[in-house]
């Protein structure tokens, strides 16, 4: 298969990697938070979508509404199992390699820095305008362009 995936097979991911790498389990606002990483990231160096869905611009930050809805029983709480997903991201894909590389590069944040980053000025998120505008979509030309500028600067 390969990108794009929905968000829940990229979420599986992330669940996996982050228990395997420091036997933590995420909750919902911090998944929202990497799959949206991983999601721009994907954009700014592949110059293609990871998550088929679009993302909107909320209050804490990007979130991916299916992926909200399927984890809203958790709360704030840890997400205990596995999403139910149509899709998957292989274990021995380029693409489960690149999650990994960005869990390594994100995981050692808590949720309140995760959500910070996602707010800074001129953010994806920002221009937006989700100050003013909750729920409004975050075009994926926007993430690209701004995770292109970040990768080019590493």
């Amino acid at each position: 298969m390969g990108a794009p995936y929905t968000s829940f097979a990229v979420a599986n991911a992330l669940l996996e990697i982050a228990e395997e790498k420091d036997g933590k389990r995420l909750t919902n606002l911090y998944l929202q938070k990497m799959v949206y990483f991983a999601h721009g990231w994907y954009l700014g160096i592949m110059h293609k979508p990871l998550v088929l869905e679009v993302c909107q611009a909320w209050r804490y930050g990007p979130v991916f509404q299916y992926l909200y809805d399927a984890l809203r029983k958790y709360g704030s709480g840890e997400v205990t199992g596995e999403i139910e997903a149509i899709d998957n991201v292989e274990k021995e894909s380029d693409d489960y390699q690149f999650l990994q590389a960005l869990y390594e590069k994100y995981g050692h944040y808590n949720v309140r820095e995760l959500i910070a980053i996602t707010h800074n000025p001129g953010s994806p998120w920002n221009q937006a305008g989700a100050g003013k505008y909750l729920y409004r979509e975050i075009p994926n030309a926007i993430i690209e362009e701004f995770y292109s500028k970040l990768a080019q600067a590493q």
